[in-house]
């Protein structure tokens, strides 16, 4: 997949004048996942386009990295106010309506009747799909930041928060 089809790359603009950026510096930015699995799952992405981790030096390494507790403070703000929840449904109801492709509409219509919606996560899974065959859908490197809720019957671990995510 090229840069013309990448859509970290394409929509950036779009989505800084819509105030879908959650989180932004020089280098990063994080948007709320246009295909959750979860409520609230967040991708923290480089500006410039990036496919290799090779290419994550410099400024840009340091940003990556710093903008992922900067997102995590954003996601739990999200749930400590109404507003902030009450925006979040009205993302999710947004985008069920005018999603760019049918994947994005149905899982926001998934998260409108999720069970976890109103319920702050306690922890986080962070991953990055590195490759096709890893899962990764856009060649841009991106960080999924994977909010868990607290569910005794669920076992935990990244791999079974991606076995969830991939399902």
């Amino acid at each position: 997949m090229g840069l013309e089809k990448d859509i970290f790359c394409n929509n950036f603009e779009v989505w800084k004048k819509d105030k879908k950026i959650l989180f932004e510096n020089q280098h990063v930015y994080s948007i709320l996942s246009i295909t959750p699995t979860v409520p609230a799952l967040t991708l923290v992405i480089p500006k410039k386009h990036i496919e290799n981790f090779s290419e994550l030096t410099g400024n840009i390494a340091e940003e990556f990295f710093h903008a992922i507790p900067k997102t995590f403070e954003i996601i739990q703000e999200i749930y400590e106010s109404c507003d902030k929840l009450r925006d979040l449904y009205e993302f999710y109801t947004q985008l069920s309506k005018t999603g760019p492709f049918d994947l994005a509409k149905l899982q926001a219509k998934e998260m409108l009747i999720h069970p976890e919606l109103k319920v702050k996560p306690v922890a986080y899974n962070v991953g990055i799909n590195y490759g096709t065959f890893a899962g990764q859908t856009v060649n841009h490197l991106h960080w999924q930041l994977i909010p868990r809720r607290e569910n005794k019957d669920r076992p935990f671990g990244i791999a079974t928060a991606f076995k969830e995510y991939l399902n």
